[in-house]
């Protein structure tokens, strides 16, 4: 039986998210995920309070990060610590040191892709909820070009966008399943407005509004997690 999972997940721990994890677990739970991978910008934080917060054996929690490296933005997953790496080379070398895979995500926003780096990388994300369809498109080129494993995941910064984008995977094994390439990818886009929403949330928690209300930034979250509810 094929299972899905989203393998690309931001929380509150990343700059441009709101997102509590238990609502990220309840949501992958009511949509009947086999399992998610926390992926927040340079810290496993959110990953590692997913896991622990999770009650539901049915679904699996995998701690992983995305970092913005001279490359462009890389993910590890199946990591269980901090990965501080700024250069791609070393970011990869730090994340299968501690057992994980690198996945190069929507590879067509703001990289600086190279022979090597896409050589190097364990898998591509071909499917992200974030990503026009043509970039989509364009990255399952670059993964057949390079005989790459293909993943696919949300990269939701809001609840409902849990599960938009999924990898299919049969078996026990996710971690041999990807690197085998024996997985496939499916899902929708969100609505492009929230790109610009997430930028949003990032000036607030940066303080680059320094002359914004506390209580405005609360009524913008409030906002935000209406309309969240309206799309659902």
């Amino acid at each position: 039986m094929m299972k899905a999972y989203d393998l690309h997940i931001h929380s509150k721990y990343s700059i441009d998210c709101l997102t509590p994890p238990k609502e990220i677990l309840r949501q992958a739970h009511r949509l009947g995920l086999a399992g998610v991978a926390i992926t927040d910008h340079d810290t496993v934080k959110g990953g590692l309070e997913t896991k622990k917060a999770n009650d539901w054996k049915d679904l699996e929690v995998i701690v992983g990060v995305e970092v913005n490296t001279d490359a462009g933005h890389l993910v590890g997953l199946f990591v269980h610590e901090e990965v501080k790496a700024k250069h791609w080379r070393d970011f990869m070398h730090q994340v299968h040191a501690q057992g994980g895979i690198v996945v190069l995500p929507h590879p067509f926003r703001s990289h600086r892709l190279s022979d090597d780096l896409v050589r190097a990388v364990d898998a591509v994300e071909t499917m992200n909820g974030r990503t026009w369809a043509s970039a989509n498109r364009s990255a399952l080129e670059l993964a057949r070009k390079f005989d790459k494993p293909t993943v696919g995941g949300s990269d939701a910064h809001f609840h409902r966008e849990v599960g938009s984008c999924v990898t299919m995977a049969d078996g026990h094994d996710l971690k041999k399943a990807i690197l085998a390439g024996k997985v496939s990818t499916k899902g929708t886009h969100a609505p492009a407005y929230r790109e610009s929403v997430t930028q949003g949330i990032a000036h607030l928690k940066r303080h680059e509004y320094k002359k914004v209300p506390k209580f405005v930034g609360q009524a913008f979250y409030r906002m935000i997690m209406r309309e969240d509810e309206r799309e659902g």
